[in-house]
């Protein structure tokens, strides 16, 4: 799973994002130009984790016409599956932190939920009793 995720390109929107945070572009421009080189690396069988610099580069001059100068670690961080969930710590985010976050949450609702069953439950036990009760006086 972690080859085909290295090799795909889930991470390509990451990489718009990078490109945002780190080169100051509007995001429309960043996912133009990583389209471009997601394209590319697809005519010429490069896998997401084979993408250079320079390809980068490349297609930000042919979408803004100026040359971005992307560093190989950037490049890496921003392709890479584990880095990716871990920039994704928001509330409902993929990161590992924040779906340990939303599984305590959830425990804690169905224990409440739970709890709640339970309690409607016992009440309609009283209730047939009171009923069998009431029932009992009526026939005897």
């Amino acid at each position: 799973m972690l080859k085909n995720l290295r090799e795909g390109f889930t991470t390509a929107t990451d990489l718009a994002d990078t490109l945002v945070r780190n080169h100051g572009l509007p995001f429309r421009q960043a996912h133009d130009i990583i389209v471009d080189v997601v394209i590319n690396a697809l005519e010429r069988g490069v896998k997401a984790e084979e993408i250079t610099p320079e390809m980068v580069e490349e297609a930000s001059e042919k979408a803004t016409g100026r040359r971005l100068t992307v560093s190989a670690n950037e490049l890496k961080s921003a392709l890479d599956p584990y880095q990716n969930l871990k920039r994704r710590n928001t509330e409902g985010g993929p990161a590992p932190e924040a779906v340990k976050k939303m599984m305590r949450s959830r425990r804690k609702v169905l224990a409440q939920q739970e709890k709640r069953r339970a309690e409607r439950l016992r009440r309609l036990d009283e209730s047939r009793a009171e009923l069998d009760r009431a029932e009992k006086k009526l026939y005897a």
